[in-house]
């Protein structure tokens, strides 16, 4: 299987997280104590798509069934909307907790959105709305206003290292950290956590291929030669 779908995150521990206050909040929706349309904002590759998928499922302790709008600049409003109307008219599905609707790239909307948030606010607090979008201020204030906002951080190789070595290790894969870290600073000017799984797939493969120096791995002992044999150190 390939790694970056076996080690998709399946919880919160899995996610990179570095704001401590970002992981607390998260933490207090998927247990109850947060109930709240969420609007994720942040650069591309910044986990925002990931934990708006993953927030319903961890709420839910289940699979539940998402209703997603992929936004874009001339966004068919009414048709839109149609899919929505069971959830003020039924009540969406009664055996969830919530009913989830994931609104992706709101950012990109150039369309009136008048129509949607009226429907919206007829949800109460019977729906969660999360929304996406890479960039805040492109998105439109009333539409801000309605959303509680985590500004997601740009990810660096030192934030992505314990993942990555997590997943290493898990694969049997026992790499000093220095060697680890500078693989993925080859992609830290993209701070996309996609190019950091890309970069853990190559290493994964490489050591399949036995191309990475032995002087890597942790608990090798490698010997120093000197002239004096009774001299000779190991480190």
């Amino acid at each position: 299987m390939n790694l970056i779908e076996k080690y998709k995150p399946k919880a919160l521990s899995d996610l990179v997280i570095p704001n401590e206050n970002i992981r607390y909040l998260l933490e207090d929706i998927t247990e109850g104590a947060v109930v709240n349309n969420l609007l994720l904002t942040g650069t591309q590759g910044a986990q925002k798509t990931t934990i708006a998928k993953l927030l319903p499922k961890l709420i839910e302790r289940d699979d539940p069934r998402i209703e997603i709008i992929k936004g874009e600049a001339d966004i068919d409003v009414p048709k839109i909307l149609k899919p929505l109307e069971n959830i003020v008219m039924f009540g969406g599905i009664s055996s969830q907790k919530y009913q989830y609707v994931i609104f992706e790239e709101i950012d990109k909307v150039k369309t009136n959105l008048a129509l949607f948030w009226q429907m919206m606010d007829s949800w109460g607090d019977k729906v969660i709305l999360i929304a996406t979008g890479n960039s805040y201020m492109a998105i439109d204030k009333s539409i801000r206003s309605r959303f509680k906002v985590i500004e997601m951080d740009a990810l660096t190789p030192e934030h992505f290292l314990d993942r990555a070595q997590t997943i290493l290790k898990s694969e049997g894969i026992n790499l000093k950290d220095d060697y680890v870290l500078n693989e993925l600073k080859n992609r830290e000017s993209l701070s996309d956590i996609r190019k950091y799984m890309d970069v853990i797939c190559d290493i994964h493969r490489h050591h399949i291929r036995g191309r990475i120096s032995k002087s890597n791995y942790l608990g090798i002992r490698l010997t120093v030669i000197t002239k004096n044999p009774s001299q000779d150190l190991s480190i």
